[in-house]
Parts: C-alpha cells; structure tokens; sequence
C-alpha cells in the first residue's frame, strides 16, 4: 500500500486524546489517525445508504414495485 505523508494541525485538546490513545492501544498517531479516518467513512456510506433508502422508501414507483415482488411494506426483502 502506498503512503502520502501529510500535515494537520489539530486543537491541542484532540492532540492529548490522541497521546494518551497510543499510550493505551500500543498504536502510533498515524495508525490512530487511520483508523479514525476509516470508521468516519464506513459511517458516511452507511449514511449516503440510509438516506438513499429513506428516499427510495418514499417513491411511489419503488413502492409498487416492491409490491409487485411480494414484499407488501415497500422494504428490501
């Protein structure tokens, strides 16, 4: 996997929470910073999903639709 070194600049506050994190986990601020950074995507899709099916629950077409197939309250089966 490749890497791109890069600079942020963090509340002095967050920075603390952090050292005392990689006290705690053994892991390094990049491993730290990482992780986060991947679980705040994870949430977002998860978000963008539930906002596309929140949408999708409310269009009449994709309602029949799922009626059409059998699934009688307009969810994914």
């Amino acid at each position: 996997m490749s890497a791109k070194n890069i600079i942020i600049h963090l509340p002095s506050d967050l920075n603390k929470k952090i050292e005392e994190y990689m006290k705690e986990a053994g892991k390094s601020q990049s491993e730290i910073i990482e992780e986060a950074l991947q679980n705040y995507f994870e949430k977002k899709e998860i978000e963008r999903w539930e906002k596309g099916f929140e949408l999708a629950s409310q269009d009449k077409q994709y309602i029949q639709f799922c009626q059409e197939l059998g699934n009688d309250d307009g969810g994914i089966a």
